[in-house]
């Protein structure tokens, strides 16, 4: 871990400045060029760790972002490649930044990537492991979940287990579609789903992304429901919303019941409004003009993507706010871009936070330059540079909106 000792001064640095200029500003952290930033602690981004970008992967090596909820500490899961004979040893390790020491330092605990870690009210922060398949079956796997005292020295302790269905696979050869399900969490923009909620550990029961279990004492989770994708959870705990087909699905957690909303248009991702106000956000995903390629444009868009494809499409999107009460449905944003990512309110309930993911044109261009190889000399690195993801806030009393910063996996303070 000595790589973090440099970060110490900086560290200290941000935390005095906040106190003193930026108690108003919207902090977070977010990914960057594959490392750790965080924005809104001084005038400039603060970064967290110092990672060599892996040009052969499309993921980045820092994962599932998470505060604690006082914000006095920032988590995360943190990739390690090494090879040893040949043999790649990949390691994932909780890592934690504490602001009121101003120190980084592990947990000394593996994660899985799966699922994101989160903090209980306590303060323990929950991760979970892989432990091999479910005797007789190659398709379930055994995930353990645990809680650690957050401070470097503690041992985890398991509370709980529960069987998760492997088996999916699919991807895409567009970046724009890749960097979306990566920004979602999940396979096609499902993320999986694990949170300590009023009605205990909550959890997404198969790789692709569709349903919630409760998690049993005895390993033997209990299915709530089969159909709902993409939850999100309530400030108060009890309910969560997301999508069933093309609905929004509101799912009581305490009365394990559910309300079904059929708009108008197909939600894409969706996310609570304030406590007490009753209200939702969902974002829409539209057709916009498509890329048109021909002769020698097309020759080489089809060397790097290893097929001939002479129309790319791009998109629009809108952000629509619905109420459950009144069943008012408002559009509050419009824009461009391939999709909105993720959504979360700021704690005062004033601004809705979200990340747009860019349209493919300045890829397809640089692609069609042969700037960026062929299908079988692909370099991320430099694909991924070409369509930053954008971190934008909206005011919510004004409707104005403005960008905040770029970086993918953004998670509020």
């Amino acid at each position: 871990m000595k790589r973090y000792i440099a970060l110490l001064a900086l560290l200290l640095l941000c935390t005095t400045v906040i106190t003193s200029h930026a108690q108003s500003s919207v902090v977070y952290a977010a990914i960057v060029d594959d490392n750790v930033f965080i924005y809104g602690l001084a005038d400039q981004p603060a970064q967290v760790t110092f990672n060599e970008p892996t040009p052969y992967l499309t993921s980045p090596s820092v994962s599932h972002l998470t505060w604690s909820a006082d914000g006095s500490l920032l988590a995360f899961v943190q990739r390690t490649i090494t090879t040893d004979g040949g043999v790649f040893i990949i390691s994932y390790d909780v890592v934690v930044v504490n602001f009121n020491t101003s120190v980084i330092y592990p947990l000394n605990v593996q994660a899985t990537s799966l699922f994101p870690i989160s903090f209980f009210p306590d303060g323990r922060l929950m991760f979970t492991q892989e432990a091999g398949y479910v005797e007789g079956s190659s398709s379930l796997q055994v995930i353990n979940v645990f809680v650690i005292v957050p401070d470097g020295e503690s041992l985890p302790e398991q509370i709980g287990t529960f069987a998760f269905g492997r088996g999916c696979g699919g991807g895409s050869s567009f970046l724009n579609d890749t960097l979306y399900w990566g920004e979602a969490g999940g396979l096609n923009g499902n993320g999986l789903f694990l949170a300590n909620t009023s009605a205990g550990i909550i959890h997404t029961p198969i790789c692709t992304g569709q349903g919630i279990a409760l998690l049993s004492p005895d390993g033997n989770s209990i299915m709530l429901n089969n159909d709902i994708t993409r939850p999100q959870l309530s400030p108060d705990g009890n309910r969560l919303v997301g999508i069933a087909g093309e609905d929004i699905l509101i799912y009581d957690l305490m009365t394990q019941t559910e309300q079904r909303i059929d708009i108008k248009s197909v939600p894409s991702q969706v996310a609570w409004g304030p406590q007490g106000s009753n209200d939702v956000y969902y974002s829409v995903i539209t057709e916009g003009p498509r890329i048109r390629l021909e002769g020698d444009r097309l020759t080489a868009f089809s060397a790097f993507i290893g097929s001939e494809l002479a129309e790319i499409p791009t998109f629009g999107l809108n952000i629509r706010r619905y109420n459950l009460t009144s069943t008012d449905d408002t559009t509050i944003y419009g824009g461009f871009g391939s999709a909105i990512g993720r959504m979360k309110l700021t704690a005062d309930g004033t601004q809705l936070i979200f990340s747009v993911v860019p349209n493919p044109n300045a890829w397809v261009d640089a692609a069609v330059a042969g700037q960026l190889g062929t299908s079988d000399t692909r370099n991320y690195i430099n694909e991924i540079a070409l369509l930053p993801i954008e971190v934008v806030a909206l005011d919510l009393a004004s409707g104005t909106t403005s960008v905040i910063g770029t970086g993918q996996q953004f998670s509020l303070r």
